[in-house]
């Protein structure tokens, strides 16, 4: 008896499969760079930026707007 996958689950699969094929020949520094400006990339076309916060870490604002509000902050790192 086969098992029926979704269709948004088999989508799911094929994109982490991309994911895999795009970083699979990098080493981990160029993995690294390449994650790090794909989530730049994103950011910058969704108008955000990110703040630094100290100990490396950030927070996000949208570009020429204001620092993220304390509720929207809170619920990002909860769900973390």
């Amino acid at each position: 008896m086969s098992e029926k996958v979704s269709k948004a689950l088999k989508e799911v699969w094929e994109w982490k499969e991309a994911c895999y094929q795009e970083i699979k020949d990098l080493s981990p520094k160029e993995r690294i760079a390449h994650i790090n400006g794909v989530a730049d990339r994103v950011l910058k076309e969704q108008g955000l930026e990110k703040v630094p916060v100290g100990d490396g870490t950030y927070r996000l604002r949208e570009k020429n707007v204001g620092v993220v509000s304390e509720e929207q902050e809170t619920y990002h790192s909860e769900r973390k």
